[in-house]
């Protein structure tokens, strides 16, 4: 049986294979100069995103029978549908928008227009932490898709806007609120635990929850 180790190893066997780019944390100990939130020095070095994609989508395919269904591509544009083919999964929809030379990666579980997260963040100066640290999230995020415990919680609607979102990956725990709402969630991590136990995570009526199986 092949297990996330598995895949996470063959995904750094087949991006090692491809010669992207390294880099460290270009601030090391200090913090970020004011004039580096307002550049972007090298915007080409996150192409890297793109080949950590093609290694993932490779070695999926090729370990776990993922289906990639690519809709659009050209433009600086890239969407794609990625499907396991076991039951109860959710689908993994990849949205790249290029914007100044640099690929913005929006996954989702439900449309490209709705990302539970967008890698980088940011592509300022002060933001760049180093390929290690961009990769990672990249990681984090595939990995919960693929291993099953991707979480994404949307509150009720109000005013045709969600009052939060809540999305739990292996790598951490993010909540947002939406518009003049605060305090309705005061222990997210344990809403992520009760949902990914199977147990009541005693959410206010109105929420979504997705929560697939693992595709593996």
């Amino acid at each position: 049986m092949t297990t996330i180790a598995d895949v996470k190893t063959e995904v750094d066997r087949v991006f090692d294979a491809f010669g992207a780019p390294y880099w460290p944390n270009p601030h090391g100990d200090r913090s970020a100069a004011e004039e580096e939130y307002s550049r972007v020095t090298n915007p080409e070095r996150y192409q890297v995103l793109m080949l950590r994609l093609k290694a993932w989508q490779r070695v999926l395919a090729t370990l776990c029978d993922v289906d990639v269904d690519t809709l659009t591509t050209g433009s600086g544009r890239l969407q794609q549908q990625w499907s396991s083919p076991h039951k109860g999964t959710l689908p993994l929809h990849v949205s790249v928008v290029t914007f100044d030379e640099v690929p913005f990666v929006g996954l989702s579980v439900t449309c490209d227009a709705d990302p539970f997260d967008v890698v980088p963040d940011c592509a300022c100066d002060a933001c760049d932490y180093g390929s290690g640290d961009l990769l990672g999230v990249l990681d984090a995020n595939l990995t919960a898709v693929v291993d099953g415990s991707l979480v994404v919680v949307t509150g009720p609607i109000v005013d045709d806007e969600p009052t939060f979102h809540l999305v739990g990956t292996g790598r951490d725990c993010a909540l947002t609120w939406g518009r003049d709402e605060t305090g309705m969630l005061s222990e997210p991590e344990a809403v992520i635990d009760a949902i990914r136990s199977g147990d009541d995570p005693l959410l206010p009526s109105g929420c979504t929850v997705l929560h697939g199986r693992s595709w593996l």
